[in-house]
């Protein structure tokens, strides 16, 4: 049985969404009235008073937090997410350096997820299950092991510009790659990818089997 203390972050620059706000209280009363399954949870520091204009500066503020405070594992979460009570507990299981969710793009004309594989194309989840190993992440729900990543050096969450694309790479993308580039593997869940909603002007989801045999017929 591993010792777990869990750092959670919300990096925001606005208010929360209030299916975000239901979501996170589901997930923190989770913790405390059943821990980790097949773990200890030694310590939880939900961090949510993480306001801040430039998201970079946030995620980096929290993650210099949890390194620092000695945590085990961080989890990120954006304010604009719905995830399930035992989040914690389906990405933990995987014991993988960063393990992820892949969710939809809050585009209403094609259904596109947020996660990218290896070989730079963006990723499908619509129906799959299992685990995948990927090349870049959103930063909306995501587990590391601190343990993993603490070597890597700062800066974790630069805005860089590309002159081939004559646009800016995020801070997702450019976390992504640095972890990458200090031997840290990017892992997606598919099956927790199914229960997240990104919340936008409407709740923005992977279609399910039942809608994909309707459309089809």
């Amino acid at each position: 049985m591993r010792d777990i203390k869990l750092y959670i972050s919300v990096p925001s620059c606005r208010e929360w969404k209030p299916a975000f706000g239901s979501s996170f209280l589901g997930l923190t009363a989770h913790l405390m009235q059943k821990g980790v399954p097949g773990n200890n949870l030694k310590a939880l520091f939900p961090e949510i008073a993480a306001q801040a204009s430039c998201l970079s500066q946030a995620r980096q503020s929290s993650l210099t937090k949890a390194i620092q405070g000695q945590f085990t594992h961080w989890l990120s979460l954006d304010d604009d997410m719905m995830f399930p009570p035992n989040v914690v507990d389906q990405l933990l299981v995987h014991e993988k350096d960063v393990v992820t969710a892949n969710y939809r793009r809050k585009n209403a004309q094609k259904v596109l997820g947020v996660c990218m594989g290896l070989d730079g194309k963006i990723i499908d989840s619509t129906g799959k299950t299992g685990l995948e190993q990927i090349g870049w992440m959103g930063g909306g729900c995501f587990l590391a092991d601190i343990e993993k990543i603490k070597h890597i050096p700062t800066p974790h969450f630069e805005v860089s510009w590309c002159p081939e694309r004559q646009d800016y790479y995020d801070q997702d993308n450019y976390f992504s790659a640095k972890l990458r580039q200090n031997n840290c593997e990017l892992w997606l869940d598919h099956d927790l990818s199914q229960q997240i909603v990104h919340v936008g002007d409407y709740p923005f989801a992977w279609p399910k089997e039942d809608a994909l045999a309707m459309a089809a017929e």
